[in-house]
């Protein structure tokens, strides 16, 4: 049985993000990384914007040089060095930027898990880092 790839669509309270976008105001209550609320968590968290806004650049890069094989994101982490979580992160953002796509495909992990193989979208194929 094959999967149908997974559509995803933003709320309508946030804004399209853009590839570089840090994040920031998408939202009247949300930040651009996870804080608990207290103000040394929030400058943690606004520290990161920079940091996951080039991080999403290169989990882009990688999965467009992939091609039609596209990319796990166990693939990407092996390849980009990338803590499990932060794929995962970039991965979503990248996502529901509508710049990369779960294609229905998925291949073995090394513990023989299938996991789902991302591609990018044609809108991803053009961003420009």
């Amino acid at each position: 049985m094959t999967a149908t790839p997974e559509k995803t669509c933003a709320p309508p309270s946030y804004r399209q993000m853009s590839l570089f976008d840090s994040g920031e105001n998408t939202s009247p209550q949300r930040h651009s990384a996870s804080h608990n609320g207290t103000e040394t968590s929030r400058s943690a968290a606004d520290s990161m914007a920079s940091v996951a806004s080039g991080l999403r650049a290169d989990v882009l890069n990688h999965i467009r040089s992939c091609g039609d094989h596209g990319a796990t994101a166990n693939e990407i982490q092996r390849a980009l060095e990338m803590r499990p979580e932060t794929c995962s992160t970039r991965c979503n953002e990248l996502r529901r930027a509508g710049l990369i796509y779960r294609d229905g495909r998925k291949r073995p992990t090394e513990s023989g898990r299938l996991v789902y193989v991302c591609t990018a979208t044609s809108k991803g194929r053009e961003a420009s880092p």
